[in-house]
């Protein structure tokens, strides 16, 4: 049991994270669904190669949409009760992260597209749990978002 003004770590520095997330999407385009799509990892590979890129801000974009759309779905466990999918729909359709990483995908599929528009854009997060030192490499998990009809 913690004391009444129990102080973490966090209050001098953030705890490590635990797991890396990032986020990935695909969109269904000309009749047909493309690949997953993970920006971060060429945006993390064009920040390590050169420090002072603009990459390292595109980098942190894609790291923060992904943070706040997994921390909008830590808040969906914690404060649902009756877990349908209906009310899961709803919850993400009015979520500020959710419509943020929506809008993030379709720009992200803009930049490569020869003006070709989605009709439909599914995001989800690539959650890879961080290895302790010496320890073997997990799989990643999942967290898959409502398909958003774009048009």
């Amino acid at each position: 049991m913690a004391p009444q003004f129990h102080q973490t770590w966090s209050l001098f520095a953030p705890d490590p994270p635990t797991v890396e997330k990032s986020i990935e999407f695909r969109v269904f385009a000309q009749g047909e669904w493309r690949g997953w799509s993970d920006p971060g990892a060429e945006l993390l590979e064009a920040h390590d190669a050169f420090r002072l890129s603009q990459a390292s801000i595109l980098f942190r974009i894609n790291q923060n949409v992904a943070w706040r759309l997994w921390n909008d779905h830590q808040r969906w466990e914690d404060l649902s009760k009756n877990r349908t999918e209906h009310k899961r729909t709803s919850f993400f359709e009015r979520s500020r992260a959710y419509q943020g990483a929506i809008h993030y995908a379709g720009a992200r599929f803009r930049e490569g597209a020869e003006e070709v528009l989605p009709d439909s854009i599914e995001v989800r997060i690539r959650l890879i749990p961080v290895p302790p030192p010496g320890g073997a490499e997990a799989s990643p998990e999942f967290l898959r978002f409502p398909v958003y009809a774009a048009r």
